[in-house]
């Protein structure tokens, strides 16, 4: 339980992620007149999970913060998610259906995500 309440927020957003991957839209809903407009959605969703994962892990008052723990937190845990709930989609669902490219622009937010804290992290070290 006092895991939870440390990762409340990346539960939150991965909660929010879930349920928007597995939600059927009523027909009425307008579509975006930007073609690739999901993609940007799925990049989105995961650069938001990961800079949540991120913040929640830097501010976790325990001392054991490996390289190994933080890999699983933040890189491992969005990208299986993102993963799984393609597949997912594919799989459980007949009004959605799996996208590789929705995968991959779940990759892209969480390699960017990634990419924003590494060099916000060099930027504070050098000051």
């Amino acid at each position: 339980m006092n895991l939870l309440k440390k990762y409340w927020k990346s539960v939150l957003v991965s909660g929010v992620i879930l349920f928007l991957s597995f939600a059927k839209f009523p027909a009425s809903t307008p579509k975006p007149s930007f073609v690739h407009f999901d993609k940007i959605v799925h990049f989105a969703m995961y650069f938001v999970l990961t800079i949540t994962l991120l913040y929640d892990y830097a501010n976790r008052d325990n001392k054991r913060k490996s390289k190994g723990l933080f890999f699983i937190v933040c890189v491992l845990y969005p990208v299986l998610l993102g993963a799984i709930t393609e597949l997912g989609q594919g799989a459980l669902t007949n009004y959605r259906q799996e996208d590789p490219w929705d995968f991959l622009s779940n990759l892209l937010g969480v390699m960017m995500a990634l990419a924003v804290y590494l060099l916000y992290k060099k930027t504070m070290k050098n000051q």
